[in-house]
């Protein structure tokens, strides 16, 4: 099993959004930090918290919330209505996500939500995550010379 990361979880959301809504729609998916004078529309993916809670020997549970921004291009006259309507193909594209690109990892989203500040799309998700940490190796003793003595 891979490690689940932030990097991991924003790769798997860029490629929902990437498998359900066009390149007319958003031109370019940004993971971090997206470029200067892009063409707009574009997404910029950033991760916002994430939180580790330890729970019994090796198993814990991770939290990831993440910011899915989309700008609009200048042209646009009603942002909002454009927002409502590409708000809801994206709840629908990250209700689910697929991480390693294998078809058993998918993962639900525990919580979505959208707004639009600026005229810029905030899509606010959440993924949990059960985890285990892999074992780590315990050397095997070495052996003891002793002499036998008795005084």
């Amino acid at each position: 099993m891979a490690e689940i990361t932030g990097e991991t979880v924003i790769s798997a959301i860029s490629k929902a959004i990437r498998g359900s809504i066009g390149t007319s729609e958003i031109v370019s998916i940004y993971k971090n930090k997206p470029e200067q004078n892009a063409a707009k529309p574009y997404a910029f993916i950033h991760q916002i918290d994430t939180t580790h809670t330890p729970l019994l020997g090796r198993r814990g549970r991770r939290y990831y919330i993440m910011d899915i921004r989309v700008h609009p291009t200048e042209e646009e006259k009603s942002v909002n209505s454009w927002a409502f309507n590409l708000a809801e193909k994206l709840l629908s594209a990250l209700a689910y996500i697929k991480l390693f690109n294998d078809e058993t990892q998918i993962v639900k989203a525990t919580n979505i939500s959208w707004r639009v500040e600026s005229d810029v799309l905030h899509v606010i998700t959440n993924y949990n995550f059960s985890v285990i940490k892999t074992k780590q190796e315990i050397p095997d003793m070495e052996t003891l010379l002793y002499g036998k003595r008795v005084k």
